[in-house]
């Protein structure tokens, strides 16, 4: 039992190194848990001209009530072509070239087109309700850089209590200029 003791040594030697391992990873490494994608819609990841598609979503229920599968399929593009396909869920995400996408949220999206003055459209797609402002309402957001502007699309709080502000099965719409508070 000479070596016992290098048994304890090497237990927290290997502890430090899954720290240091953890700190380098998330200091290294890059996630971005504001890329949501609506289903039907394509967006650009920014990185090597690859760009998502989802093109469905589904969600299953035990008969309690509680959640049982939550999955989307999943078409990544590299420069406009095919290049993954998988129905992705919450721990089993889709791997290409060390990037990983997971099936991490899901909820409302609106679809909605913008128009100039001049009757061109500006942007035309799906609009996810990922973030939450006052009164719990679903909210989600569009750069429009043509207008140097911002749109905002604003869904009724949900809870059943009511919405001074939007009325059942309206949404609320808010285009601000540049850095403006104020909307236009």
């Amino acid at each position: 039992h000479r070596y016992a003791r290098f048994g304890s040594l090497v237990g927290h030697v290997s502890l430090v190194l899954l720290l240091v391992t953890a700190g380098l990873g998330s200091r290294v490494g890059w996630s971005d848990d504001g890329f949501v994608v609506p289903e039907g819609s394509i967006r650009e990841l920014g990185l090597d001209g690859l760009s998502v598609q989802v093109t469905s979503f589904a969600a299953e229920y035990y008969p309690t009530g509680q959640p049982k599968d939550f999955r989307s399929d999943l078409v990544l593009l590299s420069n406009g072509q095919e290049v993954s396909r998988k129905t992705i869920r919450v721990n089993d995400p889709l791997d290409h070239n060390g990037i990983r996408f997971y099936q991490s949220f899901f909820g409302p999206a609106a679809y909605l087109r913008v128009t100039d003055a001049a009757g061109r459209i500006v942007f035309e797609d799906g609009v996810a309700l990922a973030w939450r402002a006052e009164g719990e309402r679903p909210v989600g957001s569009v750069r429009l850089p043509e207008q140097d502007g911002t749109a905002y699309v604003i869904a009724p709080s949900a809870g059943g209590k009511g919405d001074a502000l939007i009325s059942p099965g309206e949404m609320r719409l808010e285009i601000y200029r540049g850095r403006s508070e104020t909307p236009v």
